[in-house]
């Protein structure tokens, strides 16, 4: 038969496992909380309770905040309102001492891990998610609004600098342009074929042979050459590297529509390309053939000049 002293030790030894337990739940928590938001500066805390009640009106109360990845007790006492109060301090700067979940007594963490007070921890960690999310999506927004007026601003010098050289090909850059976001791999395609056909027009234009094999990297070659984008005497060497990224520039364009375009068809289980690199390649495509046909009218135009004896200006 047990006696009050062993029915007390029983319960004794009952309370201690499951505060045990209690503090194991909290840094599970803690961990699990970490690895959900890391890297991200989210943070809530729960209400205010009462920690601990010496007299009437004496108390120190405090609440569970999560920071920084950690969970932590954030106290102060009703002397400390007292004084502060006295002393006029706003109740902004009124600040509260922080301790480790491993330095905090049991008796506090039972009262502040309370199912409300969890609940309402979580809850507030949601909203102050979601109200980052907001935060990104709007920057998100006011990027894509200066982005796609970049876009066009481009398709419209793309546009008018057509109509000027080849009102065939302004259709043929519509195209292109119109399919970025219904069929980004037709886009591309389109895109290659339009850079390819304004080197073509130029090559004609200057009376220039074509290139032996038809293809982006030799079309943009004996543009290069035509141009005289790379004899340029007075070009610095910052004008030159601009000149070898224009190259560059359309020899990605013929990868990816090698690669990722719709001209050769495509195998099962294939990466599918996006819009954003259909625009960029469209819009790369662009500024390219906007630099390309004004430097063909300054070259027709210096040619000119030269044959009639006066001088470009």
């Amino acid at each position: 038969m047990s006696t009050p002293l062993d029915r007390l030790r029983q319960k004794t030894e009952v309370l201690k496992s499951k505060r045990s337990v209690l503090s194991t739940h909290l840094f599970d928590l803690e961990k699990s909380l970490a690895e959900l938001f890391d890297g991200l500066d989210i943070r809530a805390h729960t209400p205010d309770v009462t920690l601990e009640e010496y007299a009437f009106d004496e108390r120190t109360y405090g609440y569970l905040s999560f920071s920084d990845s950690t969970l932590r007790v954030a106290y102060r006492t009703t002397e400390q309102d007292r004084e502060e109060a006295m002393y006029g301090v706003p109740e902004e700067e009124q600040g509260y001492s922080v301790r480790a979940l491993a330095k905090t007594s049991s008796e506090w963490l039972e009262k502040l891990a309370t199912p409300e007070n969890i609940a309402t921890l979580t809850s507030r960690l949601e909203l102050a998610l979601d109200t980052l999310i907001a935060s990104t999506d709007s920057s998100i927004s006011a990027l894509t609004r200066v982005f796609e007026f970049q876009t066009v601003q481009v398709h419209t010098d793309a546009v008018e600098t057509l109509q000027s050289f080849d009102s065939n090909l302004v259709k043929a850059w519509k195209e292109a342009h119109t399919q970025i976001t219904v069929a980004p791999a037709e886009s591309i395609t389109k895109s290659s074929s339009y850079v390819e056909s304004i080197c073509k027009h130029i090559l004609v234009g200057l009376g220039t042979p074509m290139p032996t094999k038809q293809v982006m990297t030799s079309l943009i070659g004996e543009c290069e050459k035509a141009l005289g984008l790379s004899e340029d005497k007075q070009a610095d060497l910052d004008l030159k590297s601009v000149v070898g990224g224009i190259k560059s520039i359309c020899q990605g364009i013929g990868a990816l529509r090698t690669h990722f375009g719709t001209a050769h068809g495509k195998e099962p289980g294939a990466y599918l390309i996006n819009e954003h690199y259909a625009r960029l390649i469209n819009t790369s495509a662009a500024a390219v053939s906007v630099f390309l046909v004004q430097r063909y009218h300054a070259k027709r135009l210096s040619s000119n000049s030269q044959s009639t004896g006066v001088s470009a200006s």
